[in-house]
């Protein structure tokens, strides 16, 4: 069984990583999806992301799962659940507390030409002036991950990543893992922790905490 990472964050909030090995009779077992995906390799990171969510937790009610335009909900919010996946990697995250996000991204030099684009001055000026073991790809990478955590926490769509979220700083609190403080400015006007974690060339975050 590849499951790739877990992590209990509290008694009613987990997650977890796999790596996908397996071919799509495998999550088949739990899951069909109910819309066509045409791409091979994308339906297998559905099939993936949805057969997370009911490892975290067995009552999941996974056929339940609607669409708001690409944001997948539950109807009656018994839930709340962030699923993100990159190359043969799926992660999710399940809580029944309060809202949550998460993201996984391998390290990858296309951020640097990116950077403007997802990233305001102060934030530039940081990972620049940032006393750290990292490399410039895999802050760029952090933050980017970092804000898609926001993004999907928010959940409600048509967020500016350069005017509607700040990253303030970020701290490594081990080899690989550590936190990162922001702030989300769209509506909800919240101070927001994340947490990451590196696995050489992957990069998860996640966020987990009730909006303020």
């Amino acid at each position: 069984m590849p499951l790739f990472y877990t992590q209990n964050i509290n008694e009613t909030t987990r997650l977890a990583v796999w790596h996908i090995t397996e071919p799509e009779a495998f999550f088949n077992k739990i899951y069909i999806p109910r819309h066509e995906i045409s791409h091979p390799h994308k339906r297998l990171q559905h099939l993936a992301g949805r057969f997370l969510l009911c490892l975290l937790d067995a009552a999941f009610p996974v056929n339940k799962i609607q669409l708001d335009g690409r944001r997948p909900y539950l109807p009656d919010n018994s839930y709340y659940f962030s699923i993100s996946h990159c190359s043969d990697y799926a992660a999710a995250i399940v809580s029944r507390q309060f809202p949550v996000g998460i993201d996984v991204e391998l390290v990858a030099e296309k951020l640097l030409r990116l950077e403007k684009k997802f990233l305001n001055e102060p934030e530039q000026l940081l990972i620049r002036r940032k006393k750290t073991n990292l490399t410039m790809v895999s802050q760029l990478t952090l933050l980017w991950s970092t804000k898609e955590c926001m993004f999907k926490w928010y959940a409600k769509g048509n967020v500016d990543f350069r005017k509607d979220m700040a990253i303030k700083d970020y701290t490594l609190t081990g080899d690989a893992e550590g936190i990162a403080s922001a702030h989300f400015g769209k509506e909800v006007d919240a101070s927001c922790t994340t947490q990451f974690r590196f696995f050489d060339n992957l990069c998860l975050a996640w966020l987990a905490q009730p909006p303020h």
